[in-house]
């Protein structure tokens, strides 16, 4: 049974993600994990005496007693039993800790599909869920993330999302978003829009690398886009295979820009991407662009992390692709 492990605060935000969470878990017939890390000077400042709470039939991980220990425990058990009144089977985890160590231990113990998080969460004392936390999560996460930024919260109570936007490079490395996004797609009944940013400076290094000889700048773009267009067309293809509506965009900037304009321009959408391509001329989706979506976007975003074999394929025919997409 898939598992998903969704990370809360007791904050708003947090609590929006569930939208997202309880849809994924009715088509995939998935076990939600609700997980809530309790820091451990926070515990100290509110230790007392705990409640009396009823037996969690799923095995409450009590850990080190404390007041607000309790208070996430009962915090949780209360989403828990909401969410079970609408047949999901639902477990309740709380632990002392860095929320960064916590989920990703969790994910690796309940053998996790996907990680759900705000990436803001409520001011003072009991602020689990910021910005660091979830770029610390994306970094080393094992599975996929979804990370739902405190912009996107207005987005998120318009409803599910309607369009997926994958972006590509031309890499098989950022081509490794598509299994999710397809998947997701079916989930949400939404549509895939793929997206290829082209920028000045990356096509001129392109032209460089392939032994161009020297053209003007609107001509290099202008190959750069017949190409892009080509390459988006055959994927086109390959998705609509799979019975899911897409088209494409080809943007004329820096990724990170191109990627969230686009975003913005189409209500409910979720940004869907590999989280870095890895050397090469072709490192369009770097790690540095995952973050810029999060910072500064105002959608959710997936990211899927390329297995080990996508990995050795990308960095064994970067230059060759690359060759291929030029001539």
């Amino acid at each position: 049974m898939p598992s998903y492990i969704i990370g809360l605060d007791g904050s708003a935000l947090a609590e929006a993600t569930l939208l997202y969470a309880t849809t994924l878990a009715r088509a995939h017939g998935a076990r939600l994990v609700l997980v809530q890390a309790v820091p451990e000077e926070e515990d100290a400042a509110l230790d007392g005496p705990l409640p009396a709470f009823p037996n969690d039939p799923d095995g409450f991980q009590w850990g080190p007693s404390g007041a607000a220990m309790a208070g996430a425990y009962d915090y949780l058990i209360g989403l828990a039993q909401h969410l079970r009144e609408s047949n999901l089977e639902v477990h309740v985890v709380v632990k002392i800790g860095d929320p960064a160590d916590v989920l990703i231990e969790e994910s690796r113990e309940q053998g996790a599909d996907l990680i759900i998080l705000g990436t803001h969460g409520r001011s003072g004392v009991s602020r689990l869920l910021y910005g660091s936390v979830a770029e610390t999560v994306l970094n080393r996460s094992p599975v996929p993330l979804l990370l739902v930024p405190a912009r996107s919260i207005d987005r998120i109570h318009g409803g599910l999302p309607r369009t997926l936007i994958v972006p590509l490079d031309g890499s098989a490395y950022a081509e490794a978003a598509l299994p999710k996004a397809l998947d997701l797609a079916r989930a949400f009944d939404a549509r895939i829009r793929l997206v290829r940013a082209i920028s000045l400076s990356s096509a001129i290094l392109l032209a460089e690398t392939a032994a161009i000889p020297s053209v003007s700048s609107p001509d290099i773009l202008a190959t750069e886009a017949v190409v892009a267009e080509k390459y988006l067309q055959r994927l086109v293809e390959r998705v609509r295979i799979h019975d899911v509506a897409a088209s494409y965009s080809i943007s004329f900037d820096q990724p990170g820009p191109a990627i969230r304009r686009i975003a913005d321009g189409l209500p409910g959408s979720i940004i869907v991407m590999a989280t870095h391509a890895r050397g090469g001329i072709s490192r369009v989706l770097l790690g540095s662009v995952a973050v810029d979506v999060v910072r500064h976007g105002t959608v959710p975003v997936a990211f899927v992390r390329p297995t080990e074999v996508v990995l050795e394929e990308h960095a064994a025919t970067t230059g060759a692709a690359t060759n291929a997409l030029i001539h």
